[in-house]
């Protein structure tokens, strides 16, 4: 039957009045209307038909397959004597019907299939059959622009988080009549991993009134069919027009995973207040900082003026009160009850508590045992020493290189 569309044009029916060349001697046919209907119900409009009507490219199911929609034209004379000799043409180019049988006196099906080469316009129709040829002397099929995207924002989500809103810009990417939508059907975005094909769980279509927008309620880094934590990496990003028109930006949504990269400053003094910055991924707004198996006798209070500045970002003030030790750092997500998703993110024995004060650090001189130059790539193990004040054992080291470095 009908074979999957490649990337073109949207194909739109409208009903009009047809002007009509007959046979000599036959019934004078006459062709009042067109439109598109379920190829299970032929004579039925699809449901929400309001002319003009759409199909797009890309979709593999039309003509063919339960719950598929043919093109339908009606009128009066057609020959109907089971020959299926009936054949159905366009000018418009890239523009195919295959299969095209009448199904009485009075109405005619057929599939359709366009290509790349479909060039928006509007054109008409003919129908051939044993009773004559009839031509629209009105143009009954519209072809628009094939839809794009250009845009998506926010592009990414942690695993198991749930973002908020995400918008989806571009051309064509609704084709909504008069504020009906095609077929009563919402369009529909899919994320899908580049690698594996899995796919992300998303929220209801909640903007889809113009050709240049969609919005989502949500994306939720969990693979949709499992409710697993999503894989991580790129996903393309597929927008499916209710009129079956459909276009895929490839590796335009990112998943990242969930967790503390750094904390600044890493340790604090045994006693005292000190400010800090929790950075990562995957923290929500409303997350509970708290701190939790601190050894060596070390205490550190509630943290308070906790803010999530971003999904990436927390600051907040500690208070130590004994102790030397470390303490793991803990980011509670809201429960889902809470609009959050539950999850909790863990570092453990992340916070120094006594072991370091807010006093920058210097370093005076470095020596490296064995005393050679390190060579990259190489397996043989190489310690630095590494001389100066206000470290602690809680400080980070970083090996910075230059151009004359040997």
């Amino acid at each position: 039957m009908v074979k999957a569309l490649a990337a073109g044009a949207v194909l739109v029916a409208a009903a009009l009045p047809l002007a009509v060349a007959s046979v000599a001697g036959a019934t004078t046919p006459t062709l009042t209307s067109a439109f598109f209907t379920l190829a299970s119900a032929p004579g039925t409009p699809a449901t929400g038909y309001n002319p003009p009507f759409a199909i797009g490219a890309g979709a593999s199911a039309v003509g063919s397959g339960p719950g598929s929609y043919l093109f339908e034209f009606t009128g009066t004379g057609f020959a109907d004597d089971g020959a299926n000799n009936v054949t159905v043409s366009t000018t418009a180019p890239g523009v195919t019907f295959l299969g095209a049988k009448e199904i009485s006196t009075g109405a005619g099906v057929a599939g359709i299939v366009t290509t790349g080469a479909a060039t928006p316009g509007s054109y008409p129709i003919t129908v051939t059959d044993s009773n004559g040829t009839f031509t629209s002397t009105s143009n009954l099929i519209t072809i628009d622009p094939a839809p794009t995207i250009s845009s998506i924002s926010p592009a990414n989500v942690s695993d198991n988080q749930t973002s908020g809103t995400v918008t989806i810009t571009g051309t064509g990417l609704e084709n909504a009549t008069g504020g009906n939508l095609y077929y009563g059907t919402l369009p529909s975005v899919v994320f899908t991993n580049a690698t594996d094909g899995t796919q992300l769980t998303t929220g209801a279509v909640t903007t889809y009134a113009n050709t240049t927008e969609i919005t989502l309620a949500s994306v939720t880094g969990t693979n949709k069919l499992t409710g697993n934590p999503a894989t991580v990496g790129s996903y393309n990003v597929t927008v499916n027009n209710a009129d079956f028109g459909s276009v895929t930006l490839p590796n335009a949504f990112t998943v990242t995973p969930s967790g503390i990269i750094n904390i600044s400053p890493s340790a604090v003094p045994a006693t005292g207040t000190t400010n800090i910055t929790v950075s990562g991924n995957g923290f929500e707004q409303n997350a509970v900082l708290s701190f939790a198996s601190c050894s060596g006798g070390s205490a550190v209070n509630t943290p308070t003026n906790v803010v999530v500045v971003s999904p990436n970002t927390i600051t907040a003030t500690v208070t130590s009160t004994s102790g030397t030790g470390n303490c793991t750092v803990q980011v509670q997500n809201p429960s889902v009850a809470n609009g959050g998703n539950n999850v909790l993110i863990t570092a453990a024995h992340a916070l120094g508590v006594g072991a370091a004060s807010n006093t920058v650090s210097t370093v005076t001189a470095v020596s490296l045992s064995p005393n050679a130059p390190v060579v990259p790539g190489s397996s043989t193990p190489v310690t630095a020493t590494i001389t100066g004040t206000g470290s602690s054992a809680y400080s980070t080291v970083s090996a910075l290189t230059s151009a004359n470095a040997t």
